[in-house]
């Protein structure tokens, strides 16, 4: 019967994956076509700058909401709704670095300030709609979770149609079509919580527990988000944004294509190995790993020959002007070992030593970076590639290595327990 549940639950996540992610893999095209490639490479920095701006206000809590699932400790639920409210609120602080990075190239000041107006709305929306996210992938609500995924994207899909039509070919249209889908999302992801209905508890102390556990994951949610779309900000510096633009769709094609096959397995898994390791069932919970683990290894193998394949046939045919296959390949290659790595650091996740998976994110971070200092003006996309693929590669090593001697040592401590 628990198979059977995982099975169900896994299907569940999967689809609230695949199903958006083919509209996200067919909304780049249909972007780049309507709005162009400089617009679409404006929309890329946008959404790298939300992504890396919301995990630094909100990935400590969402990490601390999937890490205490199942504990007797109070849950972030039973923290008043204003309270609540104030904190998901913070992720609207991200247009402050998205002005000044995005600012010189963002046009007329007019084009900036609208720009700027709806990325806040959009910001205020993703952060309250990820802690949504979040309990829904807690609970095993996979129904739910794939409904509400697919309003978004399908929303901002349509409403950006819609737009284009009417003349608005702008980047803030772009954003504006993602805000109309996340609003739409984060009605179906609340509608579908149940009520609390028992006594609230001292929100302090709640957060300050969270707080505790989160802060160096929301640090290194970040530092992950760096090192995955840094590549779009290095190409729109060095070449402009018509060349970023097209860069960025491939990338956008390539790793988040990845991401529709290992994204359900992480989803499902995260929860359910964290509820084993804090009964006290590690070993069974590391069995489980480990063959998850060589299944997402050969899985993701498949899955990327697969996108390689297809972008090798059709590139030519879904973008204007498709970067090298052998780019591709390349970011394809960085795009798998990144998806893997987030099954790779679970056991150092588990074990709260979320300090040493930031040291070795901010030591993959830094190889990213020297390479792109050294490679992106003379191999232009190609260098950027290889960049954030080496970046990537380090930091599965390091987990890896790092992350089998502390389990040795943290068995060896508590006896081995079951």
């Amino acid at each position: 019967m628990d198979r059977l549940i995982a099975i169900r639950v896994v299907a569940g996540f999967g689809a609230a994956r695949a199903v958006p992610g083919v509209l996200t893999l067919v909304s780049v095209p249909v972007w780049l076509h309507l709005y162009g490639a400089a617009n679409y490479a404006l929309y890329s920095l946008y959404w790298a700058t939300a992504l890396v701006g919301t995990s630094l206000s909100g990935g400590w809590l969402r990490q601390a909401i999937l890490r205490h699932s199942g504990g007797t400790s109070p849950q972030y639920e039973d923290v008043a709704a204003r309270t609540r409210l104030l904190v998901e609120s913070t992720a609207v602080l991200a247009v402050v670095p998205l002005a000044l990075l995005i600012g010189p190239n963002a046009g007329r000041p007019a084009d900036l300030v609208a720009l700027l107006v709806v990325a806040a709305a959009s910001l205020l929306l993703t952060g309250r709609y990820s802690v949504a996210q979040t309990t829904l992938q807690r609970d095993g609500r996979s129904t739910r979770y794939a409904l509400a995924e697919l309003v978004r994207v399908g929303g901002a899909l349509v409403v950006s149609v819609v737009l284009a039509l009417a003349g608005q070919v702008t980047s803030w249209a772009l954003v504006l079509a993602t805000a109309a889908g996340t609003a739409g999302a984060l009605a179906i992801a609340r509608r579908g919580q149940p009520a609390t209905g028992g006594p609230r508890v001292p929100a302090a102390a709640v957060l300050r527990a969270h707080w505790r556990y989160g802060w160096p994951m929301s640090i290194w949610l970040t530092a992950s988000g760096s090192l995955i779309y840094l590549d779009r900000f290095v190409i729109t510096e060095l070449y402009g944004l018509e060349r970023a633009g097209h860069y960025a769709a491939a990338a956008d094609l390539g790793v988040r294509g990845m991401s529709m096959f290992v994204t359900p397995l992480v989803m499902f898994l995260h929860p359910a190995f964290m509820r084993r390791w804090n009964a006290g069932e590690e070993r069974a919970s590391l069995r489980t790993w480990r063959r998850a683990t060589v299944l997402l290894t050969g899985g993701t193998a498949l899955v990327a020959a697969a996108c390689f394949a297809c972008y090798w046939l059709f590139a030519d045919r879904l973008l204007a002007e498709p970067i090298a296959v052998g780019t591709f390949a390349v970011l394809l290659t960085g795009g798998s070992l990144w998806q893997l790595a987030q099954l790779v650091h679970k056991p150092l996740e588990a074990m709260d030593r979320t300090p040493t998976m930031l040291g070795l994110l901010v030591v993959s971070l830094a190889v990213t970076c020297v390479l792109n200092v050294a490679l992106a003006s003379a191999l232009g996309e190609l260098g950027v590639a290889v960049a954030f693929t080496a970046g990537a590669s380090t930091y599965v090593a390091l987990s890896a290595i790092v992350g089998r001697r502390a389990v040795a040592a943290h068995l060896r401590g508590t006896g081995g327990q079951r």
